[in-house]
């Protein structure tokens, strides 16, 4: 795992036992749940490149990396969520 930025450490050292029973209840829901590691993935980049948020959208880059999904399906997706060319998007 990537290491976390300082304010989650901090709640991760304080909180610990909550901080395991959310890490266990997000564990819960990707396996529960109908979707694969890579559809999670993807889904994950577009709600960041969505909101714009430049840092997320770096990690999530890295994690679709690690997820087996390409650039080009990647930019495939965004594309036909925005509507327009998303080769243009930093990756």
């Amino acid at each position: 795992m990537a290491r976390l930025p300082k304010p989650y450490q901090n709640f991760q050292k304080k909180y610990s036992q909550v901080w395991t029973a959310y890490d266990e209840l997000g564990a819960a829901v990707h396996s529960a749940g109908p979707l694969d590691e890579k559809t999670r993935e993807l889904v994950k980049l577009a709600l960041a490149v969505g909101a714009q948020l430049e840092g997320a959208t770096h990690r999530r880059e890295r994690r679709r990396n690690s997820a087996g999904c390409s650039v080009s399906n990647s930019h495939h997706r965004l594309s036909a969520h925005d509507g327009g060319d998303a080769s243009s998007r930093s990756t």
